[in-house]
């Protein structure tokens, strides 16, 4: 795993984009390289793939977005489920092409929500099982006197992801995954990083410092970066 300031210091980044579908689709992963921000950026599509929520992990989710009442132990059993699903995804990107985990500089996540919960609960989670740096729980500060921030919905992500990529040729259902990926690298490249992690927060040995942030656009993108603990 490399380290933020390292990673920074590198022309382009090689960064995998993960959009969880929908609760009876598919997941989708796409591998970038992407060079500069904004309208600056350059983008290389490497290789997309896809993979089938499991029947077990359906069943359960379409249970949350009942809105049955769930224990606490239930809630944690789905995020469980989910996790695995999408380390999963992760692991079939090496088993299918000639490229290892040490490759991927960063990696972007995109949480499913269904009916106020969640999916992952915890990117840090994913996170250490990857072993990777996560950039996930993106928003959106409008750069006004009061520095609004917004969060990244659903509705808001997909006419972003349209304006951001409609100049990329590229199949369709990867759209969403590639909305992902160029998040986290506006996300990477503003510096910012004001909520730079759990682990930064404990201060203990290894952990990340904020860098100062850098003049701020208009509009300028946000995401929470996850450092596994090793």
């Amino acid at each position: 795993m490399n380290d933020l300031e390292g990673l920074f210091k590198k022309e382009s980044v090689k960064i995998v984009g993960i959009e969880p579908g929908n609760i009876s689709g598919k997941a989708g992963a796409i591998i970038t390289r992407l060079e500069g921000n904004g309208a600056d950026t350059v983008c290389d599509l490497e290789y997309y793939t896809s993979r089938e929520m499991p029947g077990e992990l359906v069943k359960m989710l379409k249970t949350v977005d009942s809105g049955e009442g769930l224990s606490v132990e239930d809630v944690a059993g789905v995020n469980f489920l989910f996790l695995h699903h999408l380390s999963s995804l992760y692991g079939q990107i090496f088993d299918e092409i000639d490229l290892l985990p040490e490759d991927i500089d960063l990696v972007g996540l995109k949480q499913m929500e269904v009916k106020g919960h969640e999916f992952p609960m915890d990117p840090a989670d994913f996170s250490e099982m990857i072993d990777n740096i996560v950039i996930s729980r993106f928003s959106i500060d409008m750069g006004d006197s009061v520095k609004t921030s917004l969060p990244v919905e659903e509705s808001v992500f997909r006419t972003l992801v349209a304006e951001m990529i409609e100049e990329i040729e590229f199949e369709d259902e990867a759209r969403e995954a590639l909305g992902v990926a160029l998040f986290a690298n506006e996300s990477f490249r503003n510096r910012s990083w004001a909520r730079i992690l759990r682990q930064a927060a404990d201060s203990g040995p290894g952990a990340a410092a904020a860098p100062a942030a850098e003049e701020r656009m208009d509009i300028v993108f946000n995401g929470e970066f996850y450092l596994p603990s090793r």
